[in-house]
C-alpha cells in the first residue's frame, strides 16, 4: 500500500499537468490572444520602418490600455497619429483628406503625448511619430514610423474602393 501511494500520485501529476497545458491551449484559442494576422495580405507595414520585438506590429491584436475601447468602437476603421511633438495642422489635414475618399469609415484619433499615453507609445513602438490603422476587428492593419499620408492612402487603394459622392 505504502509503494502505491507515489505511484498513483506520480500519475496524478502527469494527469493533471496534461489537463494544465489543454487549459492554457483551449484558453488561447477561445479568447483569441493567441491569435495574430502578420502574415496576412491585409497587415502591411511601410517598408522603411523597423518594429522592435516587443512593440505591436501589424496583424497584431490592438493591446489593452486605458484607449483601446476607443480605438477600436464600433465597426470603423481607426487611424491612430502619433506625434511626440504637437501635430502640424497640415499633416492632420493631409491624413483627413486621405480619409475623406472613404467617408464615415474612417476614425482619426491623435494620440497627442504626455504623461497618461507614454506607456501607449511604449506599445506601440513610436520613439517620434507615427501612424496605425486599426481595423474593425480590432487587429492593426498597417503601422508606419513616419507620417506620411500617401502610404496609408497606398494601403488603402488595395483594399477599398473609394466613395464619390452624387
Amino acid at each position: 500500500m505504502i509503494r502505491v501511494v507515489p505511484i498513483l500520485l506520480k500519475g496524478f501529476k502527469l494527469l493533471l499537468n496534461k489537463v494544465l497545458i489543454i487549459s492554457q491551449l483551449a484558453f488561447k484559442n477561445l479568447s483569441q490572444i493567441g491569435l495574430d494576422y502578420r502574415t496576412s495580405k491585409l497587415s502591411m507595414q511601410d517598408h522603411s520602418t523597423f518594429f522592435r520585438y516587443s512593440s505591436v506590429r501589424p496583424g497584431d491584436r490592438v493591446p489593452y490600455n486605458r484607449l483601446r475601447n476607443e480605438f477600436t468602437e464600433g465597426i470603423n476603421l481607426h487611424l491612430l497619429l502619433f506625434s511626440k511633438i504637437k501635430l502640424e495642422e497640415t499633416i492632420f489635414a493631409e491624413f483627413a483628406e486621405v480619409c475623406a475618399l472613404y467617408p464615415e469609415l474612417i476614425k482619426i484619433h491623435e494620440v497627442a503625448f504626455s504623461s497618461d499615453t507614454r506607456s501607449i507609445y511604449k506599445q506601440f513602438g513610436i520613439k517620434t511619430e507615427g501612424f496605425y490603422l486599426i481595423r474593425p476587428d480590432s487587429y492593426i492593419g498597417y503601422g508606419s514610423k513616419t507620417l506620411n499620408s500617401e502610404k496609408l492612402k497606398s494601403y488603402l487603394q488595395i483594399y477599398l474602393k473609394e466613395r464619390t459622392t452624387n
